[in-house]
């Protein structure tokens, strides 16, 4: 049945199950997991770990955002010297409850489109130079402006610091 591929070209996290009740559903017809999975191999797809991609990871806002960032990293790192430049990021690890596996043609990757889903954050902010880490900070939700802007200001009295204790040796 080519629908089973349709189906699981749409959700490549539907399990076995689901589709043999969607058979049943809509054509009236019982199958096994046992015939699904066998179909499913002459299709060439197999389980596999899924990868979650944002929807807006490659819309064309999101693509001309990354050209200017682009652009505007290279110009201060010709007009910089390499060690007065600090990298800061923030990361999140998000504790969530997503289907791990997936099927789809053998090959390729896995893939299932999810929306923005809120769940428990752990958060990491680092900055670091060539040299190494500078500061970090951690918490257990996501940054927002003002935990953002409260860690720049840390980063801020820390690096005053150290250039004042540059200036008195």
């Amino acid at each position: 049945c080519e629908q089973i591929r349709d189906w699981v070209d749409a959700d490549s996290s539907i399990t076995l199950v689901k589709i043999k009740e969607r058979c049943l559903r809509e054509f009236e017809v019982e199958v096994s997991t046992t015939t699904v999975e066998r179909r499913l191999q002459d299709f060439h797809y197999s389980l596999k770990r899924i990868h979650s991609q944002p929807e807006r990871r490659n819309d064309e806002k999101t693509l001309q955002a990354r050209a200017v960032y682009a652009t505007n990293f290279m110009q201060i790192l010709a007009t910089n010297a390499h060690e007065h430049i600090f990298f800061l990021d923030e990361v999140g690890f998000s504790l969530s409850m997503r289907a791990r596996r997936g099927r789809s043609l053998q090959g390729t990757r896995a893939i299932q489109v999810v929306s923005a889903i809120r769940t428990r954050n752990i958060s990491l902010m680092c900055a670091m130079s060539k040299r190494g880490i500078f500061q970090y900070s951690v918490q257990t939700r996501a940054y927002n402006t003002e935990t953002f802007l409260a860690s720049l200001r840390t980063l801020s009295k820390k690096c005053e610091q150290k250039i004042s204790s540059m200036l008195c040796l």
